[in-house]
């Protein structure tokens, strides 16, 4: 034991003497356990625990344009349903990722929000916690106050409120109908 205590006392004092030698070792070890958290990291989110949707590899995102510059994933609504109808896809959905305005119990709050076409989430393969997805023919004029949420929101904006399904409210200025709560895992595939 006192052999080792010396070592230490003798390391320490070169250690003292030859600090550039300290500083390039902390921080090789510094950069060395930041790769290794950010690999398992990444190792963690695709392989360990895949994305929430059923067959993620048939997902597409088509990208439009005449320049190579000049590309974008967003068409018009026409687009997408002569997509729809030409059969060359399995199913088809328009999706568009913007901010929206909520009126929760905590006042006014900006959260994201996705506008989506009716059919999305079940391409996807996920079903709602609570109430349901958008029916066919929803979105229309007429149609298009209906609202689904996500759990985050519902429990942080709503208190978990066990009635929500069937509530008008404040989205963007319009009042809206929540028809469902989307589970806590479910992400948008960006």
């Amino acid at each position: 034991m006192q052999t080792f205590a010396d070592d230490l006392r003798h390391a320490i004092r070169r250690l003292r003497v030859q600090r550039g030698t300290v500083l390039i070792a902390g921080g090789m070890l510094a950069l060395a356990i930041g790769i290794t958290s950010a690999m398992l990291t990444i190792v963690d989110h695709m392989l360990w625990r895949p994305v929430p949707y059923r067959d993620p590899a048939t997902l597409v995102t088509p990208y439009i344009g005449t320049e190579p510059n000049d590309i974008s994933p967003y068409v018009t609504p026409d687009v997408v349903r002569a997509w729809r109808e030409s059969g060359a896809f399995s199913a088809v959905a328009g999706m568009v990722q913007q901010p929206a305005i909520l009126d929760g119990q905590d006042g006014l709050t900006s959260r994201s929000a996705v506008w989506i076409t009716p059919g999305a989430f079940e391409m996807l393969g996920v079903s709602p916690l609570h109430g349901r997805t958008f029916l066919d023919g929803e979105g229309r004029p007429g149609t298009d106050d209906r609202v689904i949420i996500s759990e985050s929101v519902w429990r942080k904006e709503y208190g978990s409120d066990p009635q929500i399904i069937g509530r008008r409210v404040q989205l963007s200025g319009d009042q809206v109908i929540v028809v469902g709560v989307m589970p806590r895992a479910f992400r948008f595939p960006y």
